[in-house]
Order: structure tokens, then sequence, then C-alpha cells
């Protein structure tokens, strides 16, 4: 992740001006093939317990291989993962990938993530999907919005992008969930 020049203040958190001009494809599973999911995610130790009730329910929607592996070694990576910015209130780890993909990686006929399929079949009020994929391609560090620059990835490279709408517009639902209705708001009367 670069560290981009840090130009928009919105309720209170710095934002890359970048996201204003720069170009975004809308996710394409198709064309990525779930690049971002290659290796797993942050995940909290509030949502392991709730997974971990419901892997019955998530096993028939996760890829074979995955079942195996989680039944084997757990979804999770035992290693807890620190970073200065992130809740003190509770350890975090890695979701555990399986043959180059998050475990809840689903290669059914439309992809995507099981937690996040699981969570929106239920209606449930929060998704067991993790913020970091969530939020995507966006982090909230501290009171930085960061802009994920991983190479390879066909929705954040420049060549390929010249002709998609601006980030801010593409990714109007992960700005949302990361500075609200009245940040996003502030963040469109600043063009």
């Amino acid at each position: 992740m670069k560290t981009k020049t840090l130009n928009l203040t919105v309720k209170g958190i710095n934002v890359p001006q970048e996201i204003m001009s720069r170009r975004f494809f809308p996710c394409d599973l198709r064309t990525c093939r779930h690049a971002c999911c290659r290796f797993g995610a942050v995940l909290g130790t509030v949502n392991i317990a709730k997974i971990r009730r419901l892997l019955p329910e998530l096993f028939p929607l996760m890829r074979p291989e995955a079942v195996e592996t989680v039944k084997k070694r757990d979804f999770h990576r035992h290693t807890i993962f620190t970073r200065s910015d992130m809740s003190r209130d509770h350890d975090h780890y890695f979701l555990r990938t399986v043959k180059g993909a998050c475990v809840f990686l689903a290669y059914d006929d439309r992809g995507g993530c099981v937690l996040q399929k699981y969570s929106l079949k239920r209606k449930m009020k929060t998704t067991l999907k993790p913020e970091g994929c969530r939020a995507f391609p966006f982090d909230l560090i501290g009171r930085r919005l960061a802009l994920y620059d991983w190479k390879g990835l066909p929705c954040l490279d420049r060549s390929r992008t010249a002709k998609a709408p601006p980030m801010y517009i593409t990714c109007k639902q992960e700005l949302i969930g990361l500075l609200g209705e009245e940040g996003y708001k502030e963040l469109r009367s600043k063009l």
C-alpha cells in the first residue's frame, strides 16, 4: 500500500485527493479471478466466534478443499496480527488460504465471498465479511484513509482503467462504509 498525498479532510479523516480523479473498475471477478482474495484478510476475535458457530451452515457454500483445510487446521491462522492503528480491545488474526485463495472464497457460478453471501441471504444486520474486504480498495489507518496500490489487480491497473468511472463513484458503498452517508456527501461536495 502506497502512502498518497493527503489533502482532503472529511469528518476528521485525511482522504487522498487521488480518489476524486483516479479511475477504478467495478469488481469483475471473471477478469481478476479473485486476485484480492489470495492472501486472506485480517479478522478480529469477535467475528471468529460468530463464524465458528456458523461453520456447519457455511461448509455447503465453501469449496471442498477449503472445508477439508478448515476441518483440519481451522479457518484462521493462530498467529496474532498486530498493527498500531488496530483495536487493542481484542486480538486480530488472518483468514487461512488454500490453493491460493481465502478459505471463504466460493467458486460457484458467480464466485464471491461465502461470508458475504451467507450474511445477505440471512438478512443479517452486520456482515460476517471482514472489514478490510468490505472496504477494498481502501483501508482506514487511524484517521487516514489509505488507498491500496497492489500490483496485478485489473481494477487498480492504470493502463486498463482509463475509461472507468472515478473511484469516488465506483467505490461509493465502500466509502460510505468508512465515512458514513454524511461523510460521503461531504466528500462529493469537495469536487
